[in-house]
């Protein structure tokens, strides 16, 4: 039997990786599981799965931003003496695959018919000659057309969650052998997912996101300016 803790955290809370730091300073581990997987899949595949890529691409771009360094994981391991393990989540191009093709399809229509939404009230301020109120939808409508893609994939991931916890539990399940004291790291929503396939035979201990309680809290103006924070980081 091993000692399991799972640690849940929000992908851009600063706070969530402090602690999970702190954690590490006091906690005994052979080895951390990561949530993710390394993969680089370029297959011509049509123009969705071609739409899919960006959105990966995109999230990319975000990786370095909003998720654990690897440095300091790499710094932790060789201080603290335990093994890293990645590559337990499905690969995106998986991920692409387990989603059926009318649902591909109704979430990009999806994307397309905010989009429509969003010209046609661009159009209709123009019309109106309302320059200010114009000029903000145009912003608006551009911003989101860059989004598109990561909103897709978005869309995509949603929903294989429940797979994919069952996947991540499953290969560690497979993975942890003789270890004695095991770590996960992963997003808060895949914390409970991943314990239910653990805790059979092991002792599984569970640290939520304290951030994500805070945000759930918070107002529309904080939440907002979140939201936009994320955007700078995506945009620029």
């Amino acid at each position: 039997m091993s000692k399991i803790t799972i640690w849940g955290y929000i992908h851009n809370s600063k706070e969530d990786i402090e602690n999970f730091k702190k954690d590490l300073r006091s906690e005994r581990l052979d080895i951390l599981f990561l949530e993710g997987v390394d993969e680089e899949d370029s297959q011509k595949r049509g123009f969705l799965y071609h739409f899919y890529l960006r959105g990966v691409n995109s999230f990319n771009r975000l990786e370095g931003k909003l998720y654990v360094p690897r440095d300091f994981l790499r710094e932790y391991s060789k201080k603290y003496g335990f093994r890293i393990i990645q590559g337990i989540d499905f690969s995106f191009s998986e991920i692409y695959d387990r989603v059926s093709k009318p649902k591909k399809i109704l979430i990009f229509l999806i994307i397309i018919l905010i989009l429509f939404i969003f010209l046609f009230l661009t159009i209709g301020k123009l019309i109106r000659n309302s320059i200010i109120p114009s000029l903000i939808s145009l912003v608006a409508t551009v911003i989101y057309v860059r989004l598109m893609p990561l909103l897709y994939l978005c869309g995509m991931v949603h929903s294989t969650l429940g797979d994919r916890d069952k996947c991540m539990g499953e290969n560690i399940a497979k993975q942890i052998g003789k270890e004695k004291y095991v770590g996960v790291l992963c997003g808060n929503d895949h914390v409970k997912g991943i314990k239910s396939y653990l805790e059979e035979n092991n002792e599984v201990d569970i640290r939520e996101s304290k951030s994500y309680k805070k945000y759930e809290k918070q107002g529309f103006i904080k939440k907002s300016i979140e939201n936009i924070k994320l955007l700078k980081d995506l945009l620029f």
